[in-house]
């Protein structure tokens, strides 16, 4: 009977890990092995019991790959009927073998150790994902995975195990629960308000559909996405200001397009706002909610879509934070404004 979910024993170390370790890198006096082991949300086809190891400072990072079977549950909208279909994922069991010493694996020591083996996870799904054209694969972070995964931390003296300490490591606290029911006043809001986006009476759906969008891509693990549908989101929202400014400046429709084809976003921001509703719009000063803006979401935007660049979740949770602070200061901004105040009720 299996007691551990971790494959590497002290005679399969020996046998199998420290030859090539010492033949291949520089890495010497392993003190400490530390593992997570979690399941991949699709499969990487490698052989059983793969293994794919790095070198990272005064440490081995390694990742044994194993294909697994489950089976997913389809009704075809049934209540009495059901079909189920298997499918394949992937388990890693990610090893951080180092020669640092650590006497007590603190939260924070794990967060770093866990952060460090999934970039370099990353490195092998991205070179998979690069050479196989697999678009079922993408670049993971620890919210698309399980809430919780085992861990294990081994003493190793002279190539020997021991002492080992097992436990389980959270991720995060994203777990499904059951909604509490609506009640029949709320229902009838929301079916009413299905005329409005069903007509588009209200302009700004779309901007507050993307920011959703945004939010739930933060809460997947997303964070590309999330900015990007963030700053997309401020920017369809902030179009959408102008156009209303104009039609009660009695613009026509062929007007206002030819405005918005005219005038460069970052120069509306700067310049059509402020005589309009007042406010500071000093996209370079970090102080108030549009500089705020400016640096932690439209620049973080503008790295990833030019550059290529990977945001933090700090960043990404930043970026959020930016964006929803610019449409309170934009709201409050229109409800002192008597001449735009009409467009509030829509916000």
């Amino acid at each position: 009977m299996e007691t551990t979910p971790f494959r590497i024993d002290e005679e399969i170390f020996l046998q199998q890990y420290l030859p090539v370790f010492e033949k291949r890198y520089s890495v010497k006096n392993i003190k400490h092995l530390i593992q997570f082991s979690v399941f991949l949300p699709f499969q990487i086809p490698f052989q059983d019991n793969s293994i794919i190891s790095f070198s990272e400072n005064d440490s081995i990072l390694s990742f044994t790959l194993t294909n697994h079977i489950n089976e997913k549950k389809y009704t075809g909208g049934s209540l009495v009927s059901s079909h189920e279909i298997e499918y394949y994922e992937t388990r890693v069991e990610m090893s951080f073998f180092t020669a640092t010493t650590y006497y007590y694996m603190t939260e924070k020591v794990l967060s770093e150790i866990f952060n460090t083996l999934l970039e370099g996870l990353n490195d092998l799904i991205i070179a998979y994902l690069i050479k196989k054209k697999d678009n079922d694969v993408y670049k993971i972070s620890k919210e698309m995975l399980e809430p919780v995964c085992v861990f294990r931390k081994v003493n190793i003296e002279g190539n020997s195990f021991k002492h080992i300490e097992n436990g389980l490591f959270t991720l995060h606290f994203n777990i499904k629960h059951k909604k509490e029911l609506l009640d029949f006043n709320t229902q009838s809001e929301v079916a009413e308000y299905a005329v409005v986006v069903k007509d588009s009476i209200n302009p700004f759906i779309l901007s507050q559909e993307l920011m959703l969008t945004a939010k739930r891509n933060f809460k997947q693990g997303f964070y590309k996405e999330t900015i990007i549908n963030t700053q997309t989101s401020i920017e369809t929202f902030l179009r959408t200001t102008m156009s209303e400014f104009l039609k009660i400046e009695e613009l026509t429709l062929e007007e206002i397009e030819k405005f918005h084809e005219d005038t460069n976003f970052i120069s509306m921001v700067k310049r059509e706002f402020s005589k309009r509703i007042g406010g500071s719009w000093d996209i370079l000063n970090i102080r108030n909610d549009v500089g705020k803006w400016f640096k932690y979401c439209y620049k973080i935007r503008n790295k990833i879509i030019h550059s290529g660049y990977n945001p933090s979740f700090e960043e990404v949770n930043n970026a959020l934070e930016a964006a929803l602070s610019l449409r309170v200061f934009v709201y409050n901004r229109i409800l002192k404004s008597n001449k735009y105040k009409e467009i509030s009720i829509y916000l």
